[in-house]
């Protein structure tokens, strides 16, 4: 599950920049002469944070920036029926990554995948799908106010779109919202959490898994007395 990207403020985020042009990885040249003898705070702006400051401003000022580190346009929509392979090839491939042993054993093939999301989940859930540049990045599937699914690719996560599809989760489901994952899986279960949903119930899942799972809740009441 991919925990929402989280905000990076200050020293950490110049000397990110300041590492980059070192190493010649992204270099900037500032669109004006960076200026000689200007005092920050009483000192000359010399090699270190000062500077620093300078070129990050630049950086900041110039279209890159904002094309590198903005939040990707993303759209949330109910799935269509001619995609059922591609959504059920994000939903594998996310598997794979989160719980890589629990998979192994279990074995089920590509095949057992797709006749298992044509004949279940597409006839028992109302399905959504996250978009990027045409391309699906993530699903989720609703069967009342449970969350049965909610899956990003692997190397799109981290940059909001579970949390988009989180949302329109919880839109749909207004008066509350219950899921289950696997009790290993932390990043998971941070992702919820950091979300408003609290454990309520920890056990087993049924066969043939038959791993130890927990049970989570979110209701818009918890979350706004929280707040």
């Amino acid at each position: 599950m991919p925990p929402n990207g989280s905000r990076i403020s200050g020293e950490p985020l110049l000397k990110r920049f300041d590492e980059s042009t070192q190493s010649g990885a992204r270099r900037h040249e500032p669109p004006y002469p960076e200026p000689a003898g200007r005092r920050i705070e009483g000192g000359e702006a010399r090699d270190g944070f000062g500077r620093r400051l300078v070129r990050l401003h630049s950086l900041v000022m110039r279209r890159s920036f904002w094309s590198t580190y903005a939040m990707p346009q993303v759209s949330v929509r109910r799935m269509s029926a001619e995609q059922v392979a591609e959504v059920t090839g994000v939903w594998r491939r996310s598997r794979l990554d989160a719980a890589p042993e629990i998979e192994a054993r279990l074995g089920h093939s590509l095949e057992d995948d797709l006749g298992h999301f044509g004949d279940v989940v597409m006839r028992e859930c109302d399905v959504w799908i996250a978009e990027l540049d045409g391309l699906i990045v993530g699903m989720m599937a609703i069967r009342g106010g449970h969350l049965e699914k909610l899956y990003v690719e692997p190397n799109r996560q981290r940059l909001g779109i579970g949390t988009l599809l989180l949302d329109k989760a919880k839109s749909e489901s207004p008066s509350g919202l219950t899921l289950f994952t696997h009790q290993v899986n932390s990043r998971a279960r941070g992702f919820y959490e950091a979300r408003g949903f609290e454990p309520i119930e920890f056990g087993m899942s049924s066969m043939p898994e038959n791993e130890p799972d927990v049970k989570y809740a979110w209701s818009p009441r918890r979350s706004e007395n929280a707040a």
